[in-house]
């Protein structure tokens, strides 16, 4: 695994722009997907050069369709290398109250959050023989969230889809999940920063906000040979959120 290739989906900011910094500072060429904002992409690619990168490039994709997902895994082929690490970060949490939700607010997550998880994870095994798959799941995955529940079903979809996939891609691939409770990144702003962020800090038992970096650490730490023998796992990133319910 070490000096391979690792593909991060949504990595021009939050939780995989430090992820990407990470796999930096570990020796990986690293390809920094992102949707529109290709100017943070960029800067996310000087920050992981920086870090100790031997390559790294930005690659658009919206991820909507399986020609996109190829597409975006033929790129960080052809520009560094195949992946021997997915890391399927990408992801929308949007309002979706059952008394007046947006279909088009659902219909994105659905697509944005669960569906490209199997095109990326298809394309992906088609080009390397043996590799780490690492996806992003959520506390709501786990206990719901009222007024966001089709976030939630989408994250708890990847949980069913990391179980499954463990048994059926194994020996040859491991696929682990992370699944983050509140992590102080440019999503979870308003939120944070608001009114209600005291009301947060208290639920949570260790009375802190994640950063970014500690989810970074569980996925670099899942994607390695130290966690050789982990697989089909949910590595909860909450200060113990889940535990109160």
């Amino acid at each position: 695994m070490k000096n391979g290739t690792v593909l991060i989906t949504g990595a021009s900011r939050g939780i995989g722009q430090a992820t990407a910094i990470e796999f930096g500072q570990q020796g990986f060429a690293v390809a920094i997907h992102f949707n529109t904002n290709e100017t943070a992409a960029n800067q996310t690619a000087k920050a992981v050069l920086a870090a100790g990168a031997p390559k790294a490039v930005a690659i658009s994709s919206d991820l909507l369709n399986s020609e996109s997902a190829g597409n975006l895994i033929n790129q960080t082929v052809n520009q560094i290398g195949a992946p021997v690490v997915l890391v399927h970060n990408a992801g929308l949490w949007l309002p979706t109250s059952i008394d007046s939700f947006n279909d088009k607010n659902l219909r994105d997550q659905i697509e944005c959050n669960l569906v490209s998880t199997f095109y990326l994870i298809r394309e992906f095994v088609k080009h390397t023989e043996q590799g780490s798959i690492v996806l992003v799941s959520s506390t709501a995955g786990q206990r719901g969230e009222a007024g966001y529940s089709g976030y939630a079903a989408t994250k708890a979809g990847i949980i069913g889809i990391t179980k499954s996939l463990a048994v059926e891609l194994a020996p040859e691939f491991r696929v682990n999940t992370v699944a983050p409770g509140w992590v102080d990144t440019d999503m979870a702003y308003d939120s944070l920063h608001g009114p209600d962020r005291e009301r947060i800090i208290n639920e949570i038992p260790l009375k802190r906000v994640a950063t970014a970096e500690d989810v970074a650490d569980a996925i670099v730490f899942l994607a390695g040979e130290k966690s050789r023998h982990i697989t089909g796992e949910v590595i909860n990133i909450n200060g113990g959120s889940v535990l109160c319910g």
